[in-house]
């Protein structure tokens, strides 16, 4: 089973940016919004899958059956790949959405349709379940402020916040932040209202540089 990690976070916290320092040839980026790298070389060291470069370690992917093949692909035909990089993800749910607009809703169809969102981004974490066990999936998404003040990955909907809560899906949540003019990672809690979460020991401290490589390092010393 892969691991899974959610970093959630406000636009312009670092999200993208903490990619920076990843091994490319070890990591394989999933693009839902075409968008320039945040940081110097990433347009080299990140080129995308064609049939003239089947090798690339990018793909631009914006729905939930593309992104599954990509997933199947990358864990059975790209063994050297350990990281696999959701970016935006939560704009898979918002055009899971809107392509749903156009079409007219007969009484007690509204309810369906979330449900249907519900189960195809729930199918999508789960997929990881049947994924190898040396493989590391980051879900980069936006955060959104609940009713009651938190905060949590940003949905449409109250089904999968209220129903499903998928922070309690994966075991190690971070939720990027800019402070004191520096980009950071927090790594648990400091009040109710977060979604921050790892296990016990992982992270010595409550903020840390927001560097996937060493997030990434720090899951694997946990590991072993």
């Amino acid at each position: 089973m892969a691991e899974k990690v959610f970093i959630e976070g406000y636009t312009g916290t670092g999200k993208s940016y903490s990619l920076r320092n990843l091994d490319p040839n070890k990591t394989f980026i999933i693009q839902v919004v075409k968008k320039m790298f945040p940081f110097k070389g990433g347009k080299s060291k990140y080129k995308l899958i064609t049939k003239e470069n089947p090798h690339g370690n990018l793909a631009r992917c914006k729905d939930y059956s593309g992104i599954t093949k990509i997933l199947k692909y990358v864990n059975s035909q790209r063994p050297e790949i350990e990281v696999i990089i959701l970016d935006d993800i939560h704009y898979v749910i918002t055009k899971d959405y809107m392509k749903r607009i156009p079409d007219k809703e007969a009484k007690g169809d509204t309810y369906k349709k979330f449900g249907e969102m519900a189960y195809n981004f729930d199918f999508l974490l789960n997929i990881a379940e049947d994924l190898r066990d040396d493989l590391y999936i980051f879900f980069l998404a936006h955060t959104q402020v609940n009713s009651d003040g938190s905060r949590s990955f940003k949905t449409i909907g109250k089904m999968l916040d209220e129903k499903i809560v998928l922070e309690g899906l994966v075991s190690i949540v971070l939720e990027s932040k800019r402070r004191e003019d520096k980009y950071v990672f927090q790594t648990n809690l400091s009040d109710s209202s977060e979604p921050c979460k790892s296990p016990y020991g992982m992270f010595e401290e409550l903020y840390i540089d927001n560097d996937l490589n060493e997030v990434l390092n720090k899951i694997k010393e946990f590991n072993e």
